[in-house]
């Protein structure tokens, strides 16, 4: 019988690996598969470091004539298989036993659907969970997940499903790939439904900062002209792809908007340095545009934005308003767990250190082990040196209403007060958001004037009493500021 499932294997000096990468795909539950693994020049450790595992007869290895690069290298994999379905394993990463039989079972009982994948948990150099939940169907929404989910490429590594490749190969191009895996998957997703296991089935390696990967290979050693060059060719190529869906017009604009902030993130994420003029430009233009939009995909497409100019403002040295733009980026989304982990690191960066550690809570509550939230958390700690004086155990209001007045005291001014366990010491003062205000102090009642400056945004702002140095001096309350 014909086998059913060819798990394609780009390999380029990965002899320290692969041995285990292989190992831990023979051993699966499932058996009907074939391997093809192509090898990039020089070849010899690697075959060596295969061994007697190249003598199951499922496994074919090819030596490329020449480097062909990663892109092109899985390209003339894909183009060999000849099974139903298929998957990339990549040359340093493992399997769990059950990862091909769960999501084949999946794919098979789903033939709406293009590609199930798993959970993926990173291990090595870093350790967290990661998770990419997209939504099925209709098409609009899983595409919207797709981009407000970062853009990232965690189905490529999932069961596919051979006819994907009847109107498109693997992309490639010029840049070396330059995040050619994230176009493959927008493919993917206009092409079907991405059924999502939500188990960490599939086990990503990482590595330390001095060893270079393929993902590094594209980015080191290039000049910021070059680079935008290639963000700019992939931003392309996203936009051309979602015009070809059948979208109505404003359903494929407002993809298009979210994809636009998805490239803003990507510049960040790779660390291209602070933004050129013409992407300032788009990142007004995006958050205007998605500020006039109803519902929560114009505020999650105002949060990616207000992130990446966040970390642009901080690239520049303006950390006044790259803590700004932090906050309302996670006014606008509270349930952005990168969002939070930005903005708990400016907190600590400014001596912030209890909000920073609440808000670092706040992101692993929304995404427990992400990315670098460990060590956030570790990193928040030791930094918070403070006495809590005393608890609060009341204030108010508790929610008040965008542009109205609260509390109006006879200056026309809204006030805030806020009730403590105890007698609060002399000099306590109200910290609202990260401004500290003129506080008065009656046993253990603190009143404060609040400057209509204060509250510009929808969301929550921090509540919590400081004493004279400016350090926390209670736990931290919410107030909640609603839209009217």
């Amino acid at each position: 019988m014909a086998p059913n499932v060819t798990v394609c294997i780009p390999a380029y000096r990965s002899e320290a690996f692969i041995h285990n990468t292989l190992r831990s795909l023979l051993t699966q539950t499932y058996s009907d598969f074939v391997v093809e693994i192509a090898v990039e020049p020089p070849a010899e450790e690697i075959l060596s470091a295969c061994g007697p595992l190249l003598r199951d007869d499922r496994v074919r290895i090819t030596v490329n004539p020449q480097v062909l690069g990663w892109a092109e290298n899985i390209k003339s994999l894909l183009r060999r298989v000849a099974t139903p379905y298929f998957l990339i394993l990549y040359h340093d990463d493992l399997l769990l036993p059950d990862y091909i039989t769960t999501l084949l079972d999946e794919l098979i009982r789903r033939p709406q659907a293009s590609v199930a994948y798993s959970d993926m948990v990173c291990f090595g150099a870093a350790s967290f969970h990661w998770p990419l939940r997209l939504t099925e169907e209709p098409i609009f929404d899983r595409l919207m997940s797709f981009f407000l989910g970062g853009t990232e490429a965690v189905p490529v590594r999932g069961v596919t499903r051979s006819s994907v490749r009847e109107h498109c190969d693997f992309p490639t191009d010029r840049y070396d790939g330059f995040a050619a895996e994230c176009e493959w998957v927008l493919h993917l997703l206009i092409s079907g439904t991405a059924l999502h296991v939500p188990r960490p089935l599939y086990l990503k390696r990482m590595f330390g900062p001095n060893e270079i990967t393929a993902a590094r290979k594209r980015l080191l050693g290039y000049s910021r002209e070059y680079l935008f060059e290639a963000l700019e060719h992939h931003r392309a190529r996203m936009l051309a792809l979602i015009r070809q869906t059948d979208l109505p017009k404003p359903m494929r604009d407002t993809v298009e908007l979210a994809a636009e902030a998805a490239m803003l993130r990507r510049h960040m994420t790779f660390g291209m340095g602070a933004f050129h003029q013409v992407q300032l430009a788009r990142a007004e233009q995006i958050m205007t545009t998605a500020g006039a939009m109803p519902g929560s995909y114009g505020k999650g497409i105002q949060a990616m934005s207000l992130l990446a100019m966040s970390q642009h403002a901080l690239i520049e040295g303006d950390t006044k308003t790259a803590l700004d733009l932090a906050i309302a980026a996670v006014d606008a989304d509270p349930h952005q767990w990168e969002g939070l982990a930005h903005l708990s690191r400016l907190q600590l960066d400014t001596n912030r250190s209890i909000e920073a550690f609440d808000t670092a809570l706040r992101a692993w509550a929304v995404e427990p082990d992400a990315g670098g939230l460990r060590e956030l958390i570790a990193d928040c700690e030791p930094s918070i040196e403070y006495q809590i004086d005393a608890q609060i155990v009341a204030f108010g209001p508790n929610t008040v209403e965008l542009g109205q007045p609260f509390n109006v005291q006879p200056s026309g001014a809204s006030a805030i007060w806020v009730c403590a366990s105890r007698n609060l010491s002399r000099g306590s003062r109200i910290r609202l958001g990260e401004s500290i205000l003129n506080t008065s102090i009656q046993g253990a009642i603190a009143t404060a004037e609040v400057p209509r400056s204060i509250i510009q945004h929808a969301g929550n702002l921090s509540v919590s009493l400081v004493g004279p140095d400016g350090k926390p001096r209670s736990n931290i309350a919410s107030l909640e500021v609603t839209q009217r």
